[in-house]
């Protein structure tokens, strides 16, 4: 790997590990006000429905951006790089509406499975 190159990545690597540092202290932060809006019954299903969360914002927020980046940088012609990410654009909407909706059908067996059928209400 060529110095210039292995100097970005570096770069890229610090900067999302101060993000990321810096994602956590606020995540820190807000939970105590969160739980002063919603009260201890509002805070425990946020607790219960966070992993859920968490899960799925890694994806959409790190997983499918890189996958489709790479995808389109791989395109050398500008046509077919703009070409190929028409092409996705439909892919990831329909998807991400397929994904809430299943979320929403299978609510209830979630809970169950969570241990919490309170939870789907």
């Amino acid at each position: 790997m060529p110095k210039s190159q292995l100097k970005r990545t570096m770069e890229g690597a610090f900067i999302l590990t101060i993000a990321s540092f810096i994602a956590k202290i606020l995540s820190a932060i807000y939970r105590v006000p969160f739980q002063n809006l919603v009260g201890d019954e509002g805070f425990y299903v946020y607790q219960q429905v966070y992993p859920i969360y968490g899960l799925a914002m890694t994806l959409a927020l790190s997983g499918l951006p890189q996958f489709i980046s790479r995808i389109v940088a791989e395109e050398i012609d500008p046509l077919k790089r703009r070409e190929k990410l028409q092409v996705m654009i439909p892919y990831v909407m329909w998807s991400s509406v397929g994904l809430w909706f299943g979320t929403f059908a299978f609510a209830g067996p979630i809970a169950q499975v969570m241990g919490d059928p309170q939870l789907a209400n």
